[in-house]
């Protein structure tokens, strides 16, 4: 099974799968914060912002480097030969699998 040393660590399938579960929860924790802020300034603020301006930057902040750990994800994921199929890749235009 190939593996790869990043930073002193051994990097492997199963370590891949674990990152990978970590992952979807950060990934998928900012993606319900950023609907549900979208949710109440649609149906019950009339477009009204409900964030302030720098927490609305702090999670638009957060959601990009999300997508940076995804594309390092990813990177890891082809170095160490895991297949990206559909149900084990992460997609940085925010679509999870």
């Amino acid at each position: 099974m190939p593996s790869a040393v990043w930073s002193g660590h051994t990097i492997n399938a199963e370590s891949i799968r674990e990152l990978r579960l970590s992952l979807v929860q950060i990934v998928e924790d900012l993606l319900v914060a950023e609907g549900s802020a979208l949710q109440v300034t649609t149906e019950y603020l009339n477009g009204q912002e409900v964030l302030f301006t720098d927490t609305f930057d702090a999670l638009a902040k957060q959601l990009q480097l999300a997508e940076e750990l995804i594309d390092g994800f990813n990177s890891l994921a082809r170095l160490v030969r895991v297949p990206l199929t559909q149900e084990a890749k992460f997609h940085s235009d925010r679509c999870l699998p």
